[in-house]
């Protein structure tokens, strides 16, 4: 059941480490949150004429996200403040080479980079860096990540994220409405790849596209249960992330700060 909830509950891009086939049986399960957490501070579903999207994001110690793109966004990372953070961007969005990316380093409060969409990049806390801020090894970072234009499903998915966290930590309820519709649609999922159908929804709701032997898993496993991931995120959003839901969600930039 954690398996499940911890794979949806991944941050944008998935997490280095994040499972991509079921881990073995006696194998411990993976820790039933995510170290980062991402706050709604603009929405564009709230704020229809100002269309983009904001959110705060706490990074932690040991999170890095795999190397992905957005087709349809671009997005801004601005660093607010913690210990550094190194960006790795690739030269255009033709590439798919992760070795082509090339690393940059946030460490005061205001730098940002820009990432158009289609371009591979990847982030995590920098290693070795000169100093850490003030912040302390130990310490975590806190970032801005906006999105242009506005990505009205990923808004959704990260509501979703928040009321998983805080409702469903055994990760019963997503297990039985995964379960629940692939029974109504008379689809069989094998139990040891079930934890790819939130990988879909992930994937989906968030328009990210991963690169390797990630995106093959999950593009052969929507291929075949494509219908089954669409299916469980729709029923998400109409349970957890309606446009009311998100509005309410949203939390002013100096809160969320």
């Amino acid at each position: 059941m954690n398996r499940l909830l911890s794979a949806l509950k991944s941050t944008p891009g998935l997490l280095r480490g994040g499972a991509t086939s079921a881990p073995p049986s006696d194998a411990p399960p993976p820790p039933p949150f995510p170290p980062m957490d991402l706050k709604l501070v603009h929405s564009c579903i709230a704020s229809p004429r100002e269309n983009h999207t904001v959110a705060h994001a706490v990074m932690h110690p040991g999170m890095e996200t795999l190397p992905h793109f957005h087709t349809q966004h671009a997005k801004t990372l601005t660093f607010v403040r913690g210990r550094p953070l190194s960006v790795s961007v690739a030269p255009n969005a033709t590439s798919r080479d992760p070795a082509e990316m090339v690393a940059h380093e946030l460490r005061a409060a205001g730098d940002n980079i820009a990432v158009p969409p289609g371009t591979l990049h990847a982030f995590k806390l920098a290693e070795n860096a000169s100093d850490d801020n003030g912040a302390g090894v130990d310490a975590g970072c806190e970032l801005e990540l906006r999105f242009d234009p506005g990505a009205p499903d990923l808004e959704r998915l990260v509501v979703i994220v928040q009321r998983l966290k805080a409702e469903d930590t055994s990760g019963e309820t997503l297990s039985a409405l995964v379960s629940e519709i692939a029974a109504k649609a008379k689809v069989k999922v094998d139990p040891e790849t079930m934890h790819l159908v939130p990988l879909g929804v992930y994937v989906h709701l968030g328009d990210i596209s991963n690169v390797g032997d990630l995106a093959k898993v999950i593009a052969g496993f929507n291929k075949k249960r494509g219908a089954l991931v669409r299916g469980v995120a729709e029923e998400l959003v109409a349970r957890y992330a309606t446009d009311g839901q998100v509005e309410k969600a949203v939390v002013p930039a100096a809160s969320g700060a």
